[in-house]
């Protein structure tokens, strides 16, 4: 006669059935995912701007949601350029000892700090970039990978938005200037060994070019092409220069006609104190004359002191 059963399933063979109904699910329905209720929650109205107020692109790679993601530079003449990313990530989680995923949304500010910032701690805070992040922080082979300091940060402040952006701007262009002066003196220490000048690197003449210098290791970066009046080199797209006996030579007429009118309003605008003095009141001589009532507003015309006769 058998005796019965004395046995139950250990720990490891019921860990085993689970593995096993999960893998089966997966197979025959591998589109199938199970969603936590943040997923269905409502959809955020706003983005995740991205801006650069520096002239140089970067390419940011952190797989899987930022395989390759590319900043803009900011193009010469502009304050900034920018892109942008959801407000919400749908981060992609395997639920422990099964082949079950599931999606929950996490915060797109704390991705976008991260993103600009590898070393920084996950933040939804603004002011997280401001931060002076260290190695022992976060990823201590990202420490020269702050993006913070090369002029890029993110922001909820649309681009229209044009005086609360410029203050975050501001704020940022002095980091970034901090950051070139800190690259300059750097490679000067670099080019004063000749064991180190091959470590002077894209950054170091990026941060003369930002900041208009020059020195015995850095050429330009912008095109130089020859005077057509002096034959002396001159950068690419001026309307004028001065040669080498200081002369001025005019390269092309219509841009420095405009230059010329251009400065003449600056100059009239700070003689009188008007605002809004435009190249076209210079071209008509409205300001060749002392000033009336009308042109300067509401204020009255100066007085004249009459002279007294002999």
């Amino acid at each position: 006669m058998a005796r019965p059963g004395l046995y139950t399933l250990a720990g490891n063979q019921q860990r085993a059935q689970r593995e096993g109904r999960a893998m089966g699910r997966h197979e025959n329905y591998p589109e199938s995912t199970t969603l936590r209720t943040q997923d269905v929650g409502p959809i955020a109205d706003y983005v995740i701007y991205i801006y650069n107020i520096a002239n140089m692109p970067h390419l940011v790679e952190q797989p899987p949601y930022f395989p390759k993601f590319r900043i803009p530079a900011c193009p010469p003449g502009k304050k900034f350029a920018f892109t942008t990313i959801p407000a919400y990530i749908n981060e992609s989680i395997n639920r422990a000892g099964t082949f079950e995923y599931f999606t929950q949304k996490a915060d797109g500010r704390k991705y976008a700090t991260c993103l600009l910032n590898p070393i920084a701690l996950p933040t939804d805070k603004w002011e997280g970039q401001l931060t002076k992040w260290s190695a022992a922080d976060g990823v201590v082979d990202q420490e020269g990978n702050n993006l913070n300091e090369l002029g890029c940060f993110w922001s909820l402040t649309p681009p229209d938005d044009i005086e609360k952006l410029q203050e975050e701007i501001n704020i940022f262009t002095d980091i970034l200037v901090r950051k070139c002066e800190s690259l300059i003196l750097d490679a000067e220490g670099l080019y004063a060994n000749e064991k180190t000048r091959s470590l002077i690197g894209p950054l170091h003449h990026f941060a003369m070019d930002y900041r208009n210098k020059q020195a015995i290791w850095h050429t330009p970066a912008f095109h130089m092409v020859m005077c057509p009046n002096c034959g002396e080199p001159v950068r690419e797209g001026i309307p004028f220069h001065r040669n080498s006996m200081g002369e001025k030579c005019i390269i092309d007429l219509e841009k420095y006609k405009a230059h010329m009118l251009r400065q003449r309003a600056i100059e009239k605008e700070l003689e009188t104190g008007v605002e809004g003095v435009t190249i076209e009141k210079v071209e008509t001589g409205s300001f060749s004359r002392p000033l009336n009532a009308e042109e300067v507003g509401d204020s009255p015309a100066p007085k004249t002191r009459k002279r007294k006769t002999a």
